[in-house]
């Protein structure tokens, strides 16, 4: 009876969150709830210890170590992403859809943005050798980063 009722306020607390995590496999614990809505309110792809830190000053006070094993768990599984900025840490992403990067050559924080789509579309990779697109290439994704500072 108590796991029933854990998981009801677990659910209504944040319905998307849990949805997402169980669809991956995982068990919606409140940790990976709460770390997930974290990211999700966020485009600047904190580190594990700035997400913890952000917790904590939600009143939401959840280890460092069991920060950094779901993050894992969480990459590992799809429902987030991890990539490593220019200053050598690792950082998370919630936004799965195609979208671009701006990396800050000043801070390391990466920042979403987008390019318009025409402009992708556009896009075809050249072979260094010939100087004219590849043959037989298929490109099913244009992953983009600016680098510099944000002022």
């Amino acid at each position: 009876m108590a796991h029933t009722v854990m998981l009801f306020v677990m659910a209504s607390r944040n319905d998307s969150a849990a949805r997402k995590i169980a669809d991956a496999g995982l068990r919606p614990t409140a940790a990976r709830v709460a770390i997930l809505e974290s990211l999700e309110a966020t485009r600047d792809h904190p580190t594990a210890d700035e997400l913890a830190a952000r917790l904590g000053t939600r009143g939401r006070r959840i280890g460092r170590a069991t920060v950094y094993q779901n993050l894992d768990k969480l990459a590992a599984a799809g429902v987030i992403t991890s990539l490593t900025s220019s200053d050598g840490l690792r950082r998370f992403d919630a936004t799965l859809e195609p979208h671009q990067h701006f990396v800050c050559t000043e801070s390391g924080r990466i920042y979403d943005v987008h390019v318009d789509p025409a402009l992708l579309k556009l896009l075809k990779p050249i072979d260094p050798a010939t100087g004219k697109p590849m043959k037989g290439a298929k490109v099913g994704e244009v992953r983009i980063q600016f680098v510099g500072a944000k002022l």
